[in-house]
């Protein structure tokens, strides 16, 4: 508990509290306070965001055309040479995984 004598060594002329006096060779450290963002820089992150948008959706388009193309080249390759297609080399089309996620 807080006596009145050590209440008044903690407070100063101004009725401020004393800060306590660091110890020699302790360096002091401000931590910045973060700028605020303007209109502008929400703007400016917004346009980068939709542009990565814009690039996931065309990487994702590019994979699901590679993929087809691969399943495309085994099933070919199963039909030349009479070999049934297994495991991660028989996967489902990718016209067929839609039809099964909206039909079934």
């Amino acid at each position: 508990a807080l006596d009145t004598t050590t209440l008044r060594e903690l407070i100063n002329s101004e009725g401020r509290l004393i800060p306590k006096a660091l110890e020699p060779g302790v360096p002091r450290v401000a931590i910045p306070k973060p700028l605020r963002a303007s209109t502008q820089d929400l703007y400016e992150r917004k346009g980068s965001m939709e542009i990565r948008q814009g690039a996931i959706e065309r990487m994702s388009y590019r994979q699901s055309y590679h993929q087809d193309m691969y399943a495309e080249v085994f099933e070919h390759m199963a039909e030349v040479y009479s070999v049934p297609l297994q495991g991660a080399y028989n996967p489902p089309r990718y016209d067929q995984w839609q039809y099964d996620q909206y039909y079934q």
